[in-house]
């Protein structure tokens, strides 16, 4: 890479003009990316150097040794919502100097209560990905909270392929931290398997890797067994600032430290560190170009609210008093907007007239862009105190840093954090007088060097749980047990109770049952709440408490369902009536009910007017959980011609994906032949109001109106009117495609080649064949296979929906299946029924003619255990074979194109009739 190339380039991105720092020209320096570990000050442009490096080399030079993706993971929704802001301002500068040729870069939010888009349905194009540590890591383990069982493999295989991560503000990720570490090990571990002479596999081409960013990072965090072989090399090259580029006005910076004890044993309401604010407020020494104004930060909700009381209480009367403000993380995002409109911004932070005391938590630990001129903390662990340092004097001049020390001498008393923590930086704080950048840095490279033990005990981790490469091995199945419940991992994304739903309230009438099923909550009408106190709040033992109205989402059958407690899992939003309480637009989250003293909800007369009344023109929320496949066919379309669209969008996609050859035919062939199950009468018989010259048609798109409006689309029976409930057609669709292969190469590799010798001793008996399948160009295709990439194509053709993947269960429906007078004693899987008869359809070969194949039965041979005589391998053998082969991220990643140009060409409104059919719609 040229260094005046990017310097150039860097220039015209940063709305200053800024010239690159030397670190954040290293960033962009490698013309391949790699991992990275890069520990650089607050305040100094980490945003700008990660996204410019990223932005300069995928987007502007189109270098594809550089990930598709930037996936940003942040602890914290605030956090998460400024990273937005800041990206989608640079996303925005670069697409206005792309030619039209270069493909534009989007830029999506992934959080609880965010509005769904359709990222998903790109993965050929660049794109920046910002999001919540819950809701990035959760679908990187294919457990994707708020979102569907069935889209969880596609956000999986997407996350896990062709992406950069960066794990941003590490030091607040507990546990998840370790998650990051664990994923990237076993795509690093997948990726040497698929490149060894071993595998047949096509070796990875467009691998992921993590960059772990902190002013904190300590390389010692990343070790663990399956990690250390590479994590060691990273330390010794990881980015930071030399000490002899140490120098200019940051580094200037002087922040005196002193530590003052109010145990909080004899301040049970906080009145006393309320009054330690206030004096050091009035006794802050005037900055040059800057307001007054002063920043305590403390550890729990609960003492933040008790300050900001009690300083409410103690300015009730007075004349020249501050402007008070609290923040935390159970607001509201619409009163967080408001935060950086008003007084979370440099420019009021420099008004000369701002007089102003924040009352804060950890949420102003990282990323807010605001500078104190005093800065009040109670004594945290040390990586935070750094943090929290950043946070005073961040634009020049000088601040009082003042550590509260609450005295704890119990676990208890120390929560949220490790007592053991919070006396190694009361230990610290007593070798310090300032928390300077300068200063800092300079006391840790000495205690590096001569008191190494002590700078590990300031920077300790021990995360509570450590996912296994055996347990990432078993999130690859997305099939519910039994009882229906999955692995849980939460424990792998964050530890303790601090796992929140997402609560909406509404203002219904008191005879409304539920909300509108068109309601939609708008993402800034949604509050963070702790799962264990909305429990309490809402619920006596597993009901809701009298009075308590609450609803949730049913994403199967479409409506708003009363609140079960089982309903409270992280990423849930839930809608409760406003009657119930629990907010104040002040305070945020409260919890209480309408009383003697309080109206539960409240509102400052200063706040601007809420939405809470149903908004039906709001997009489908992801929160909710729906699956993002909706389809909008205004025409009717045969099953041939849809299949050839959506193969001719993977032909642009693989190409522009850098595909290998036979990999971009391999997905040509699944997209024409992916919906030929449909020919099946169970699902032909739901499109009743068809045309009359449309009776023996096979279609797979019809318009809204044909369609059967029976309950939930249950498809009819084959051999009655009696409704077939469950109906999966890519079931059929994969049986067919065995079926063919049988009935014309029985001997091939991928059914029973390798088993002859069990043929010839009678272990397994050779089914008979059709000669009228001899002359049929797409069983040719499938003759041209071999075995692996045909165990691909019916994988892919399998999982088109994310419905049927690795088992093929009896669902409930199958075990109900009761037909009056039916002597066959099997029931069905998914809807099929052995000996099903699919009904002769047309299909496109590869070379775009038509090729028309015969009736054939469906067998369900390959869902038993063990070799079938008539398919050999059964189902579940071949996927274990396909995740050896290429690793269950790449295989999930190829199962997601399929689904992506589905999802894409079935939700565009079709330019032209069907060619397949006359201007009336039937047949031509």
């Amino acid at each position: 890479m040229s260094t005046d190339t990017y310097t150039s380039f860097f220039k015209t991105l940063t709305t200053q003009g800024h010239t690159p720092h030397p670190w954040q020209a290293q960033l962009a320096t490698p013309d391949a990316c790699d991992n990275r570990l890069i520990r650089i000050p607050t305040g100094l442009g980490k945003t700008d150097g990660v996204l410019g490096a990223w932005l300069y080399h995928r987007v502007q030079q189109q270098n594809h040794a550089w990930p598709m993706r930037l996936v940003w993971c942040l602890p914290m929704r605030v956090l998460a919502e400024q990273t937005y802001a800041e990206a989608l301002h640079l996303a925005k500068t670069v697409s206005a100097q792309l030619t039209n040729e270069q493909p534009r870069v989007n830029v999506h939010l992934l959080m609880g209560g965010a509005k769904a888009d359709a990222w998903h349905l790109q993965p050929h194009t660049p794109a920046i990905i910002i999001g919540t540590q819950d809701m990035l890591l959760s679908r990187a383990l294919n457990r994707g909270y708020a979102a569907s069982r069935a889209r969880w493999p596609m956000d999986y295989g997407l996350l896990n392929h062709d992406c950069l991560w960066v794990m941003d503000e590490v030091q607040l990720m507990d546990v998840g931290l370790a998650t990051s570490v664990q994923l990237q090990s076993f795509r690093q571990q997948y990726v040497q398997h698929s490149a060894t002479p071993a595998t047949s596999a096509t070796p990875v081409t467009r691998p992921c890797f993590t960059w772990w960013m902190s002013a904190t990072l300590q390389p010692q965090w990343l070790e663990t067994v399956d990690s250390k072989s590479w994590v060691e090399p990273l330390a010794n090259s990881q980015t930071c600032i030399p000490a002899d580029q140490r120098q200019g006005a940051l580094w200037d910076i002087r922040k005196p430290v002193r530590v003052e004890c109010i145990p909080a044993k004899d301040d049970q309401q906080s009145t006393q560190l309320a009054d330690a604010i206030l004096q050091a407020h009035h006794n802050a020494t005037p900055q040059p170009q800057a307001g007054r104004v002063t920043l305590a930060i403390v550890n729990r909700v609960d003492t933040a609210t008790d300050v900001y009381a009690a300083l409410n209480k103690q300015l009730s009367k007075a004349t020249d008093k501050p402007t008070i403000h609290l923040i935390h993380s159970r607001f509201r995002g619409m009163e967080r907007e408001n935060w950086v409109d008003n007084f979370l911004n440099k420019a009021h932070c420099q008004n000369p007239d701002t007089h102003m005391i924040l009352i804060a938590t950890q949420v102003v630990e990282a990323g807010v862009d605001i500078s104190a001129t005093t800065l009040i903390t109670e004594l945290a662990p040390w990586p935070s105190l750094v943090q929290r340092a950043g946070r005073a004097a961040r634009y020049g001049g000088s601040a009082q840093v003042i550590v509260i020390d609450r005295d704890a001498s119990e676990d208890k008393a120390a929560l949220p954090y490790a007592l053991p923590t919070l006396n190694a930086a009361r230990e610290a704080l007593s070798q310090l007088d300032d928390m300077g950048i300068a200063s800092l840095e300079k006391f840790e490279a000495e205690l590096k060097a001569h008191k190494p033990e002590q700078l590990k005990t300031l920077y300790p981790y021990e995360p509570l749980h450590l996912l296994t490469e055996k347990e990432s091995d078993e999130l690859f199945d997305t099939t519910a047990d039994l009882t229906g419940a999955d692995l849980d991992i939460s424990r792998f994304i964050r530890s303790g109770q601090e796992r929140d739903i997402m609560a909406c309230w509404l203002d219904l009438p008191d005879d409304a049952k539920s909300p509108d099923k068109e309601y939609r909550p708008q993402r800034n009408a949604l509050c963070p709440v702790p799962i264990y106190k909305a429990q309490k709040w809402l619920f006596d033992n597993n009901k809701l408490k009298p009075n308590c109205r609450a609803w949730t989402w049913n994403y199967v059958d479409g409506h708003w369902q009363k609140l079960n407690r089982s309903d409270c899992y992280p990423g849930q939003t839930i809608v409760i009536n406003k009657a119930w309480g629990g907010y104040d637009t002040t305070r945020g989250y409260t919890g209480e009910k309408p009383g003697k003293h309080h109206t539960g909800f409240q509102t400052d007369s200063h706040a601007p007017d809420t939405p809470l009344t149903p908004d039906t023109a709001a997009t489908a929320d992801a929160a909710q959980g729906r699956d993002d496949q909706s389809e909008t066919p205004n025409q009717w379309q045969t099953i041939a011609t849809h299949g050839l669209e959506v193969a001719n969008h993977l032909n642009h996609l693989t190409k522009r994906l850098v595909l290998s050859e036979d990999q971009q035919a391999l997905f040509n062939l699944a997209g024409r032949v992916h919906d030929w199950g449909k020919a099946h009468l169970a699902f032909q018989n739901c499109i009743a109001n068809r045309l009359e010259n449309l009776e023996q048609t096979h279609l797979a798109k019809a318009p809204s109106e044909a369609w059967c409006s029976f309950k939930n689309m249950y498809c009819m029976d084959v051999e009655t009117n009696h409704y077939r409930r469950g109906f999966r057609h890519e079931l059929a669709s994969t049986l067919a495609l065995f079926e063919l292969l049988h009935q014309t190469h029985p001997n091939h590799e991928a059914l029973l080649g390798p088993y002859q010798q069990l043929v010839e001793m009678g272990v397994l008996k050779p089914m008979p064949t059709h000669e009228s399948l001899q002359n049929c160009p797409l069983a040719d295709e499938l003759n041209a296979l071999d075995a692996q990439q045909f165990n691909l194509l019916v994988y892919l053709v399998c999982t088109h929906h994310g419905k049927v993947r690795l088992s093929w269960p009896h669902t409930s429906h199958d075990q109900k299946y009761f037909l009056r007078g039916d002597t066959k004693t099997d029931k069905p899987i998914l809807g099929v029924r052995e000996d099903d008869t699919l009904p002769s359809t047309q299909l496109y070969s590869h070379n775009g003619t038509l090729c028309g194949i015969p009736t054939l039965s469906l067998h369900l041979e390959t869902a038993t255990i063990g070799l079938s005589s008539r398919y050999g391998p059964s189902w579940s053998d071949r996927v274990h074979q396909l995740k050896q082969q290429h690793g269950p991220f790449v295989l999930a990643y190829f199962e997601c194109l399929l689904r992506a140009a589905d999802i894409h060409v079935s939700s565009q409104p079709q330019q032209s009739p069907d060619p397949l059919l006359d201007r009336e719609g039937a047949q031509a």
